[in-house]
Formats: structure tokens, C-alpha cells, sequence
């Protein structure tokens, strides 16, 4: 993989929910599912009574490793989850793009620039295929391109180079077997289709070759594939070079450590150029204040931080302005 990124953009449930204010934050995630015909959840929420998702899912996932039973009901979860954010594409959105969606996706957006998105809907991905600044021709980081056995004009390559790092799976990503018997071994595919990319997959439906969703779960326990592991690898080499980071409608939350080591390698680079380093929430002193504490240190010294204490429709001028040199 290339290394070549002049800005970060780390985006959590905030951004999606911006534009769909029904969607879930993850403290409303497991009443959202229950309600979505998440029966399997709803009976362990029963038995465990934990009513916070990564909760509940953790003490399954303790269970899990001596129960044949819960490991499948396990496996249940995950499709469930993962197909309950199918709804939440871009073409299921109704109106014209939001202005702050237009902005960051026509404007803001450079070349190489990199996105690592916590989501697991495709929002995202089809507002960028919208606005035709990117595909999924060479525009996920790390994951096995389906397009690599057709015709390479089949849909359009990426064509800014920006490249999007779903760390956490996502709702279009299947697990595919790669090998036969005791080698027996898969690989993290995706599917390509016209509901999920409105303009590169028209008359499409390219990819999958398997029927195991992949997500990595709202859990404690998170043992991520090995192509999630290697794109975080990639990752962190492209925080080594890269000038801003950007976090977005993502709380940082303490126990996501790969978002701490991310930053920490952002931070920890050798100093021969500033940083900028900007937050934008509506809970951003907070998150500020964790990061300035979590650090040792005064970041000001060498990082440009700017706090934008609001959300993206209001705050996205404010981003926008930040980013010129």
C-alpha cells in the first residue's frame, strides 16, 4: 500500500446519525436491535439482564468460549446486527445530500486523503460514490477487491485515492472461504451493488462469495481477522506520515484501544512539521480533555488543536477552514 495521506478523518456513529437522526449511538444500540426483530439478543438480555450492548455481549462472548450453542447463537448476533445498519445506505436517504455531507465529500476531501470509519452502515461510502470522488475499485484499505476477477472497466477506479479503513467491519463485508480441508482458511470479501453504491454499481451485483457477515462487534472480547489486523497495521503507517487528524462524530471512547494507539502514533512521529489536530462534536471539550490527560505532555507545542464544539451540519465551515495552510 501506498503511503501518501495529508489528512485523517476518524468518524463514528455522529456522522451517520447527522443525517439519519434515528440511528443509534451505541447507547441505544441494543434497544434499537431488540426492537428489529433481535430475538437472540433479547433472550441473553434476559438472562444476563445487562441492558448496554457491549455488556451484554461480552459476558455471551465469556460464555461463548465453552458453549458449541452460544458461539452459534454468537455468529446469529452478529448477522442480525449487521444487517439491522443495511438500512441506513445512502440511497435509502430521502431528499438532497445535507450541505455539511456535500462539503466534506466535494470539498474537504483531498487526494490520498485516508477515512477510518467505526461504522458499519455504508452511508458513507455511497455519498462519496454519489459525488463521484470515490469507488469501491481500490477504495477500501486492505480488504480483498471482488473486482480483481472482472473486467477492470466494470466500475470505475477510485479516482482520488482516498482510501477508507473499516476497522470494524462492515455490513456489506462477508467472510469467504480461500481453502479446502485442513487448510481450509478465509479471506474478508465485500459485495458490490446499486442500493449500496448508486453510481459505480448500477446493474451490478459483483463480489461476497460468502454468506458469514463480518462485523467485530460492540464487545469487550474484539479478536479481529487477520486482513482487520493487517489494515490496522497499514493504518498506523499512514498516521506516521499523515499532517491532520481529524476526529468527527466519534467520542473516543476509552476502552477502543486501537483508537488510542492510532492517536498515539499520530502524536509520537518525529517532530519536523506541525500537526493539526481537530475535534469536531458537540462533546469535544471532553474529549479534548481525555486526550490532553491521556497524553504526556503539553500537545500545543507542537500540534495545532482546534476544538469545534458543535455538531457537523453547524461545525462543517468551521472544519473546512481549519484544514487550508
Amino acid at each position: 500500500m501506498e503511503i501518501n495521506s495529508n489528512s485523517i478523518f476518524l468518524i463514528g456513529a455522529g456522522f451517520t446519525k447527522a443525517a439519519y437522526p434515528s440511528a443509534p449511538l451505541n447507547e441505544d444500540l441494543l434497544k434499537a436491535i431488540i426492537g428489529n426483530d433481535g430475538k437472540t439478543l433479547a433472550k441473553y438480555n434476559k438472562i444476563y439482564h445487562a441492558d448496554d450492548i457491549e455488556r451484554l455481549l461480552t459476558l455471551i462472548d465469556l460464555d461463548a468460549f465453552n458453549s458449541e450453542e452460544i458461539r452459534n447463537d454468537r455468529y446469529l448476533i452478529n448477522d442480525v446486527i449487521s444487517a439491522y445498519f443495511s438500512q441506513y445506505r445512502f440511497s435509502n436517504y430521502s431528499g438532497r445530500s445535507p450541505d455539511w455531507l456535500t462539503i466534506f465529500g466535494k470539498t474537504i476531501l483531498k487526494k490520498d486523503d485516508s477515512i477510518v470509519s467505526l461504522n458499519y452502515d455504508c452511508f458513507l461510502e455511497g455519498a462519496l460514490d454519489h459525488f463521484e470522488v470515490w469507488t469501491p475499485n481500490g477504495g477500501y484499505a486492505g480488504v480483498n477487491n471482488p473486482l480483481s476477477s472482472f473486467q477492470p472497466a466494470a466500475i470505475p477506479a477510485n479516482p482520488k485515492n482516498i482510501k477508507i479503513f473499516k476497522i470494524h467491519g462492515s455490513e456489506n463485508f462477508v467472510e469467504a472461504e480461500v481453502g479446502r480441508g485442513k487448510r481450509s482458511q478465509t479471506a474478508i470479501n465485500f459485495f458490490i451493488d446499486e442500493s449500496i453504491y448508486p453510481v459505480s454499481g448500477v446493474h451490478s451485483h459483483l463480489g461476497g462469495g460468502g454468506t458469514k457477515r463480518y462485523i467485530i462487534a460492540p464487545s469487550f472480547v474484539k479478536i479481529p481477522h487477520v486482513d482487520i489486523s493487517a489494515i490496522m497495521l497499514d493504518l498506523l503507517k499512514v498516521a506516521e506520515v499523515a499532517r491532520n487528524l481529524v476526529v468527527m462524530g466519534c467520542g473516543m471512547r476509552p476502552e477502543d484501544n486501537f483508537l488510542w494507539l492510532l492517536l498515539t502514533c499520530f502524536l509520537n512521529k518525529i517532530r519536523n512539521h506541525r500537526h493539526r489536530l481537530v475535534v469536531l462534536s458537540p462533546s469535544s471539550k471532553s474529549i479534548w480533555e481525555r486526550i490532553s490527560k491521556y497524553w504526556v505532555g503539553d500537545i500545543c507545542r507542537f500540534s495545532d488543536v482546534v476544538i469545534i464544539p458543535c455538531g457537523l451540519e453547524e461545525g462543517i465551515s468551521t472544519l473546512e477552514s481549519s484544514l487550508k495552510d
